[in-house]
């Protein structure tokens, strides 16, 4: 009976229901577009909404707690029925006629996209049904976050008792979501992550309808070719669940809808005088509703990724370039101006959270460094790498020839997703064009994204293959789509299964979650356990390599390393990044049985050694790690646990 309410109802109330509520108070053309696009907006609708619910509540003093979702989850539903009941004469005749000219004209169509999301939410599911955790490292602070924000009723900045951190900037809104899930559910924090992340990755290939739907002008064939290229061709975004890169791929389900709505915006037609209707006149006649929606959805964005945000950015030069009107300029740019406005007083709380801190000081750094001080890390760490690790060489030999035809054909629409992910690569490589700033946007970030600009290229090339059989016979054409697809996803779903890594990638296992148990009841709460680790990212930050690391979310236990964030939020002193860094570099010079490490590990208050079932070789594979028996038999450690791979080691 859970499984069924986690599946349907809870999904239902945290990702659909804010996002239809806001779209039938602000969105005026919810009658003209199809059920796909408006899943889509709401689901990117919702996703916005929370990290805002939190940040606002925030502010008033308001704790987030399962009454107060159930409240405005009520006052939603309120809201919905009553402009249902208000448009019911119309919206029922127009629902009908709707229906009715579906089933005749695009009936087949709708069994593609039917067929194609069943599938896509099946496979998405069988690919975790096995996993004890979300997988590697990123997740460690993905779930710590959430169940910080359960614990303190919302956002906080002390990350006591799982760390010791004294700030909180790192980017929150897939967090939120979590959190929310989490209330409504009733699940804990590491099983509420691992689920909504799932969903993610189902609604990140779901809302690229929005803008198939566009560039295509209307072509449902071009939504369902995208959804079976991301969701089932390609292994991007499905191996996100890998990396636990959630708050990326939580971006990347709002930013095709950001981008629509603000194209909507820009293509609101609104020559208004102003000499004769005065600036009162003139503001009053701004769609108000619009861009309303696109501060709400851009704020959100902003708040759910720093990096995916300036993905959006780099639309705006292209939308702007492709849409300005000679006749409506003024108000065209007036109305984006409005919506960015108010998306940074919404945001602004936030950044004023952010200011003066160590984020904001990399950003500043970063979009300053020039192309001839880039250090060698910049270098390497922003190096494209092989072509072949984000899409399959196959899909980019046919992406490149359907953007080819795109310039052949001269269409706009198409060309409009060429040039903004043209312009998000240049972004990622001003050094190209000798300006400043690389690294700050990664080349690995955008390239993992390829997926999203590839999809709605080929997706509506196939249109364009199918519009002469779709024209002439478009039964006989939908049909033989509706088989292709099928024969695809049977073909390809296997691989999408095959995507999801457990081996190299989970750091812990249920036998860690067992010796979590064993630390929880025996050892004493202000315990400091040292675990595995080596130094990532040029060596700035130490990262742990086995299920050590979730010590802290199961047991509140310190250990030997914090949350990846710990190299951007305050410590509890000056230079703790230097004071963290420093026992690891020991430990590589010396090793973990020379008495200067064991001193320095009692200085410091640790009194057991973690070893996890995967022996510290998650993404690691230097020297340095923890070998039980050879730390026993240097006479400072002694076994007080050992179960299978898993050893604790109390320091003597």
């Amino acid at each position: 009976m859970f499984l069924i309410l986690d599946l349907t109802l809870f999904p239902l109330l945290v990702f659909i229901l804010p996002g239809f509520a806001f779209l039938f108070a602000f969105y005026s053309r919810w009658r003209q577009i199809p059920i796909e696009v408006m899943v889509a907006l709401a689901v990117g609708i919702s996703v916005a909404f929370y990290p805002l619910l939190f940040l606002f509540a925030k502010e008033l003093g308001i704790a987030v707690s399962s009454s107060l979702l159930w409240g405005i989850y009520l006052a939603f539903l309120v809201l919905l029925l009553v402009a249902l009941i208000k448009l019911y004469k119309e919206w029922s005749y127009d629902c009908r006629s709707r229906f009715q000219q579906n089933l005749k004209n695009e009936g087949l169509n709708a069994v593609g996209l039917l067929v194609v999301g069943t599938a896509l939410l099946i496979i998405r599911f069988l690919s975790i049904r096995n996993l004890p955790l979300p997988m590697w490292g990123d997740s460690v602070h993905h779930t710590l976050i959430v169940q910080l924000l359960l614990d303190n009723g919302g956002l906080f900045d002390s990350w006591q008792p799982y760390a010791e951190m004294q700030s909180m900037t790192y980017h929150f809104g897939f967090h939120a979501t979590v959190a929310a899930y989490a209330l409504l559910s009733g699940l804990n924090a590491a099983k509420a992550t691992l689920i909504v992340g799932q969903f993610l990755n189902v609604f990140a290939v779901l809302s690229l309808s929005a803008l198939a739907w566009r560039i295509s002008s209307g072509a449902r064939w071009a939504t369902i070719a995208s959804w079976v290229l991301a969701g089932f061709i390609l292994f991007m975004p499905m191996f996100y669940t890998n990396w636990g890169r959630y708050t990326q791929l939580c971006g990347q389900v709002l930013l095709p809808i950001v981008v629509f709505l603000i194209w909507d915006l820009l293509e609101v037609n609104d020559k208004t005088d102003l000499k004769n209707s005065g600036w009162i006149g003139w503001l009053k006649q701004r769609p108000w509703k619009n861009i309303l929606l696109v501060a709400l959805a851009s704020s959100g964005l902003a708040l759910v990724h720093y990096r995916v945000f300036l993905f959006m950015l780099g639309s705006l030069p292209i939308l702007m370039l492709l849409n300005i009107s000679r006749r409506t300029w003024r108000e065209q740019f007036a109305n984006l101006g409005l919506g960015g406005m108010i998306g940074l007083l919404l945001y602004l709380p936030w950044f004023f959270r952010v200011y003066g801190g160590k984020l904001f000081e990399g950003f500043i750094r970063g979009i300053t460094t020039s192309p001839s001080t880039m250090s060698n890390y910049t270098r390497e760490y922003n190096a494209i790498g092989f072509l072949s690790g984000y899409l399959p060489l196959p899909i980019w030999v046919i992406f490149i020839l359907c953007i080819a035809w795109t310039l052949w054909k001269r269409d706009k629409n198409v060309l409009f997703i060429v040039g903004w992910w043209f312009t998000v690569v240049l972004m990622a490589n001003p050094n190209w064009v000798g300006l400043p700033g690389a690294g700050l946007l990664s080349n690995f970030a955008v390239f993992i994204a390829m997926y999203i600009p590839a999809s709605l290229v080929i997706g509506t090339a196939f249109t364009w293959l199918m519009h002469p059989l779709l024209s002439k016979k478009p039964l006989v054409a939908d049909t033989v789509g509706i088989i292709l697809v099928i024969v695809t996803i049977l073909f390809t779903a296997r691989s999408r299964l095959n995507d999801i890594q457990p081996d190299p990638h989970a750091m812990a296992t249920r036998h860690d979650i067992k010796a979590m148990e064993w630390i929880r009841e025996n050892t004493p709460t202000e315990s400091r356990i040292l675990v595995n680790s080596f130094f990532a990212y040029g060596g700035s930050t130490i990262v742990g390599s086995d299920g050590g690391w979730w010590i802290p979310y199961f047991t509140t236990r310190k250990i030997s390393v914090p949350p990846m964030p710990y190299v951007s939020e305050k410590g509890p002193f000056p230079d703790y990044v230097i004071y963290i860094n420093s026992l690891r570099q020991m430990i590589e010079e010396k090793g973990y049985t020379h008495p200067q490490v064991i001193a320095e590990l009692k200085a410091r208050g640790y009194q057991y050694a973690y070893i996890g079932d995967k022996q510290g070789r998650v993404n690691y594979t230097g020297p340095v790690v923890m070998k039980p028996k050879v730390m026993i038999e240097s006479g400072y450690y002694e076994a007080v646990y050992h179960k299978g791979n898993v050893w604790i080691l109390r320091i003597k």
